[in-house]
């Protein structure tokens, strides 16, 4: 039972029911006020219970209460895991360990987490939660399609560095920048276009100068574009070598 506009109002299996009047109706002001409370009582069963400082809440006969061994239905196209809230919550900086960044992927009718993503990568997010936050690729599981799970649900720039190197990925090591200011900017002018503007420009011309220079040496080989001079030598020096080799043949004989 509650109050609407000072009013007593009884719920009962989902009916609403309120004393009667002279005449036997009720204002509608207060029936829509009814009609709203009702509704909104309706969203809270629907939505996934909402989470306190340490512990999840959880509804136990029409209360809520605090309970660590809460499971957590986790649907992942179709494949659904069952794991302890607990063991989520273990990482609350992922995805999975924070119930307010999960509760978009929330299906009320079902009751699950719903996720649309790869199935045989989860065994192994499951698995970073469960043992305390050991990482482990499947075998039969690309390194780019691996990374871009972890990258969704979130576990963070660390493990993702941990894993790179576990995997073998090569760091590129950073020059050192100059210690004078003035040098240095002209440091990150040529060599870090992403630093500013003018930096991106000259990077653009760089690059034009380059491709036009191999266009232009290629040009350079087509006879269309070639002197006349230059087609000449070629000749000049057929019959120089010939006359050689005929006074050769001459002093020999």
């Amino acid at each position: 039972m509650f109050e609407v506009g000072n009013e007593p109002v009884k719920a009962e299996k989902g009916k609403l029911r309120w004393p009667e009047r002279k005449g036997g109706k009720e204002p509608a002001e207060i029936q829509t006020k009814v009609i709203r409370v009702a509704a909104s009582c309706a969203m809270d069963e629907l939505l996934p219970p909402t989470v306190g400082d340490s512990d999840p809440i959880v509804p136990c006969k029409g209360r809520s209460h605090k309970d660590c061994c809460e499971r957590v239905v986790i649907n992942v196209s179709g494949l659904r895991f069952e794991t302890q809230a607990k063991t989520l919550l273990q990482f609350p900086d992922t995805l999975l360990g924070d119930p307010q960044r999960r509760v978009r992927y929330y299906d009320p009718l079902r009751k699950e987490y719903f996720f649309d993503r790869n199935r045989p990568c989860f065994d192994s997010i499951l698995y970073y939660y469960q043992s305390g936050g050991r990482l482990r690729r499947p075998a039969n599981i690309p390194i780019d399609v691996f990374l871009e799970e972890l990258k969704f649900y979130q576990l963070g720039e660390e493990v993702l560095s941990k894993f790179r190197d576990d995997e073998g990925f090569i760091k590129e090591e950073e020059a050192p920048m100059p210690d004078r200011e003035f040098l240095k900017q002209v440091w990150l002018l040529f060599e870090h276009p992403e630093t500013s503007q003018a930096a991106r420009i000259i990077a653009i011309i760089s690059v034009m100068v380059i491709l036009i220079s191999i266009v232009i040496f290629c040009l350079e080989t087509l006879p269309e574009f070639r002197d006349e001079e230059d087609m000449s030598l070629p000749q000049q020096r057929n019959v120089t070598s010939a006359l050689a080799d005929v006074d050769d043949v001459k002093l020999e004989t």
